[in-house]
């Protein structure tokens, strides 16, 4: 499964044609969604699609669904183990004027789907699992009325996130200064909730708001890096505890030792990248299978914050050849409902990962990460 969520490359229309427009027809299928593995060659997944849109997986990662704009449909797919997936399911068709275009899924499992043309917000929901597809539509094409303009609050919220992933992919590096209105122009956005945006920011310590000039990206320093460390530790051995004592099975295990699996891959070829990708993966998978909504969302906050100093650290580290025995050891401590085992190896791995990423900041003065 890692590899498909690392390495999914939807089309966003068909390439096939000359001309993008000549896909605009219900009786088009060369749409495809192709992988691109951290290691071997890439491959279509799966074909025969009516203008491919986008995709997404849902809550529990099972499935991975997808829009068929100009088909007018939404399509799912079983993700297997191994990345691969399974034959297509139709999960509802829309009516006459309803081109499906953006997806997303919500905590209770609904699938909510963005008709743009039709200005239509559908939500698709969860039926029994008697239901061979598994979802329904409320009626035909159920849809309710395109919601009003977003708040001040929620484009905040949007500024805050777009800024935030823009500093920790490194497109605004340590330093990086703008003006409010340059940011608000990058974001399409208007100039008020970029201002909320950036005093949030300010607050989780990843810039700084200087009156009359913007905001100025900031460095990470070996203090912060050393608290959230260990904030880390402590909240993921919470986590770990919780899966042990549930003792989890082969198939909740799955995400873990694939991922674990990736990184080894992602080694033997020397990409860094693939392999910070699938160790990122298996950190938040297990997180995630603790089942505490409010534990996860701390611990992806401080994570993100970590992010930086992980990513412009990585080639200047050891080789990372301890991370995946580690990482079994830990699989094997859960799978046999050990939890203070399990929590034993968590908080090792961790120390140590700190240990070698606090000796390069402290030692080699990265001031600029």
């Amino acid at each position: 499964m890692i590899s498909l969520l690392d390495a999914l490359v939807p089309v966003d229309h068909s390439l096939q044609r000359p001309e993008s427009v000549l896909a605009y027809r219900a009786d088009v299928a060369d749409g495809f969604i192709g992988c691109v593995p951290p290691a071997g060659p890439a491959r279509i997944e799966a074909d025969g699609l009516g203008y491919t849109n986008e995709v997404g997986l849902d809550p529990r990662a099972q499935w991975l669904y997808v829009n068929e704009t100009f088909a007018r449909r939404l399509s799912r797919f079983a993700v297997h183990s191994d990345g691969s997936l399974g034959p297509r399911q139709t999960v509802t068709r829309f009516g006459a004027g309803t081109f499906p275009d953006g997806l997303a899924f919500d905590e209770a499992g609904h699938a909510w789907v963005v008709s743009i043309v039709s200005k239509r917000l559908i939500r698709v929901a969860p039926v029994t699992a008697a239901r061979r597809c598994g979802w329904k539509t409320a009626s035909p094409c159920a849809s309710t009325p395109a919601p009003p303009p977003p708040s001040t609050a929620s484009l905040a919220d949007q500024a805050c996130a777009q800024i935030r992933q823009r500093i920790l992919d490194k497109v605004w590096p340590p330093g990086h200064r703008a003006l409010e209105k340059e940011v608000a122009l990058a974001l399409g956005m208007s100039r008020t909730p970029v201002r909320e945006a950036m005093m949030q920011l300010q607050n989780e310590g990843l810039v700084e708001v200087v009156p009359r000039h913007g905001m100025r990206v900031l460095p990470v320093s070996p203090v912060d890096m050393r608290q959230i460390y260990e904030i880390l530790t402590s909240l993921e051995g919470a986590a770990v505890e919780a899966v042990a004592r549930r003792r989890p099975d082969e198939a909740e295990l799955a995400p873990l030792v694939d991922a674990t699996a990736a990184m080894d891959r992602a080694l033997q070829a020397d990409d860094l990248d693939a392999w910070a990708r699938a160790d990122e993966h298996f950190h938040r998978s297990l997180v995630a299978m603790a089942g505490n909504r409010h534990l996860q969302a701390t611990v992806m906050n401080h994570w993100d914050r970590a992010h930086r100093a992980r990513m412009f650290s990585l080639k200047l580290r050891p080789k990372p050849v301890n991370s995946t025995p580690e990482h079994m050891a830990l699989v094997e401590r859960l799978r046999a409902g050990d939890a203070e085992g399990a929590a034993k190896v968590n908080r090792q791995h961790r120390e140590r990962a700190a240990t070698e990423l606090l000796r390069i900041l402290e030692h080699d003065k990265l001031q600029q990460m």
